[in-house]
């Protein structure tokens, strides 16, 4: 990614997911009918797999012009950091909520409700990659002093229309959706799935702002999802008496969250324009 060799980290993403698929697969199998308590360990087998996988694809050597580029970066240390923090708030946005529902609700509901949680995500894990690429891409036009809001903005269309087609998707067809991925014992949360996805995409937009803005190093965008995540364990800790309460309570925190973003945007366009 830091190199732009983008197609070795396509091959990476499907040599992992492939290799990880056929083990976590192989392994389950032998385990569901000759070892039985050790189900758990057999997927972690496929995730070490597609860790061999990804070391497997990886660039051989680095070219001298990539290393001296990579020695340019300043405050290494500091800017890792601050990646962490990001993705420590993303994980508190992406599970918490899974988390405190099996807390407050019964295993039959809170399984219902992480069905959900799952198709739901489809959307911000499908849209990441572009995040993924944004991030290298505005780092390297920004040194060279070449405009990037257009970036920006290609990767927020694809990600909002994504989002959009997914949530029309489980409007339109919530039954069909549930029905193909857990089974008809799942059926009676497909009426909230349209709601989780909703969320969702409020938050994969979200994070193209924050991934644009931490590639020109501007970081109060880190704050506001920090912020957001501790706001949704919060939210969902008082006001739980219903999965679709749960999810009202995200969608208006990753609204404001959104919101917030747009606003620093707004701020921050003059200084764009000026330099």
């Amino acid at each position: 990614q830091g190199t732009d060799r983008f197609r070795s980290l396509a091959l990476t993403y499907i040599f992992e997911m492939l290799l990880r698929m056929l083990v976590t697969f192989g392994a389950v199998y032998y385990t569901l009918n000759y070892w039985t308590e050790r189900t758990t360990e057999a997927v972690s087998i496929g995730f070490f797999f597609s860790f061999l996988a990804a070391l497997w694809v990886k660039p051989k050597y680095v070219s001298s012009e990539e290393a001296e580029t990579f020695t340019e970066v300043e405050n290494l240390k500091i800017f890792v950091r601050i990646i962490l923090l990001y993705e420590l708030s993303q994980i508190m946005i992406n599970n918490s909520d899974v988390i405190l529902a099996k807390h407050f609700f019964t295993a039959e509901r809170a399984g219902l409700y992480a069905a959900i949680a799952l198709i739901g995500r489809v959307i911000f894990f499908g849209t990441w990659t572009i995040v993924t690429l944004l991030f290298p891409k505005v780092i390297q036009l920004e040194k060279q002093g070449k405009p990037h809001m257009f970036l920006f903005w290609i990767s927020f269309s694809i990600t909002a229309g994504f989002g959009f087609l997914v949530i029309l998707a489980c409007f339109v067809n919530p039954d069909l959706i549930v029905q193909l991925l857990f089974g008809s014992a799942y059926l009676e949360a497909s009426p909230l799935l349209w709601k989780y996805a909703s969320a969702t995409c409020l938050f994969a937009m979200a994070n193209v702002f924050a991934y644009y803005y931490m590639s020109l190093e501007k970081y109060l965008p880190v704050l506001f999802s920090i912020l957001a995540g501790l706001a949704q364990i919060i939210g969902i800790y008082i006001f739980h008496e219903s999965l679709e309460q749960m999810i009202l309570v995200q969608i208006s925190i990753m609204a404001t969250l959104l919101v917030s973003m747009i606003l620093f945007q707004a701020f921050q366009r003059p200084q764009l324009k000026t330099s």
